[in-house]
């Protein structure tokens, strides 16, 4: 019986270090994205989008060069409530030391993971064999648009070429729209523009929302978090109920100071967050790395990021 006792004491112990441990690893990243997040002043958000067709196209022949520190563009973000993250989504199960780049590409040794880009119009035209030469493995492909000042919705120029010419070079091909939806009205309305341009189109990837906050200029300058919750949880739904798969693309500042998290835990998170280490302490489908990569077959500079899913999984 003294036996039972004690061993049955050391399993206590044991399971509360374990659980200890995960708490001290949870904060340890927490405290380490804020940080960052103090330091880059809103890192992870994207620079405003330039008028359509203002990029020239012309295919770079040098080698690929991703392993520089990316640009960190600032962005100011509203005072307003932060949203409650409860319950917590799944924890970020990775540390900063299992991330390396792989001849050119961020890459992780702790786990399967697949190289992947987003573009859109501001491309140009790309060539898809060579970016599928150059070892990129999945694209998403930005389908369609919200104007930030009259709010009109329109299709990116360049979608169907982009899907074809990527599906025709092997990659693995997702969407998204660039969302300025006000309410959840607007975010199902962008949802059903893009089921009828992609209607008898396949796609391996999600369906994804990325609502971004442009400037105070825009009829967004002062949509609440809550507000912007809402309507990606419409806009997914509305997905879903078309058989199709949805996902919400966001940066590390809205994570923690605009959008609640615990509501969208049902949908695959896209994070925005410009380092090489993997600071963000909840885990991730897809991590848009950086916004200044180099990549064969397309003209400027392209957002680069790694997939969490292996071509069998998705």
């Amino acid at each position: 019986m003294g036996s039972l006792l004690a061993d049955g004491l050391f399993c206590d112990i044991l399971a509360k270090n374990i659980r200890e441990d995960a708490v001290m690893k949870m904060w340890k990243k927490l405290i380490a994205l804020s940080l960052a997040l103090l330091l880059l002043s809103g890192c992870g958000a994207r620079e405003p989008k330039p008028t359509e067709g203002s990029m020239a196209s012309t295919k770079p022949s040098a080698p690929i060069s991703n392993t520089q520190p990316a640009t960190k563009p600032t962005m100011t973000y509203p005072t307003a409530p932060m949203e409650p993250t409860i319950p917590q989504p799944e924890a970020n199960p990775y540390d900063a030391e299992d991330f390396v780049f792989e001849n050119g590409f961020l890459t992780c040794t702790a786990t399967e993971t697949m190289v992947g880009i987003d573009v859109s119009v501001h491309q140009g035209v790309i060539d898809w064999q060579q970016v599928a030469a150059a070892g990129v493995d999945f694209v998403m492909i930005r389908a369609a648009y919200r104007g930030y000042k009259y709010g009109q919705v329109n299709a990116d120029s360049n979608a169907l070429a982009n899907i074809q010419g990527a599906k025709e070079a092997g990659l693995l091909v997702g969407v998204y729209i660039y969302s300025q939806a006000i309410n959840v009205k607007e975010a199902v309305e962008e949802a059903e523009f893009l089921l009828q341009m992609l209607e008898g189109i396949p796609l391996d990837l999600p369906i994804t929302f990325d609502w971004e906050r442009y400037g105070d200029e825009a009829r967004t300058a002062n949509v609440s978090g809550r507000t912007v919750t809402e309507c990606a949880v419409a806009f997914c739904e509305a997905i879903r109920a078309a058989e199709r798969e949805a996902m919400v693309y966001f940066n590390a500042a809205q994570a923690f100071e605009q959008i609640s998290l615990s509501a969208l835990m049902e949908y695959p998170f896209w994070l925005a967050l410009y380092d090489t280490q993997a600071v963000f302490p909840y885990r991730v489908h897809m991590w848009q790395y950086s916004n200044t990569g180099k990549v064969p077959g397309i003209g400027g500079n392209v957002d680069l990021n790694i997939g969490f899913f292996t071509k069998d999984s998705v």
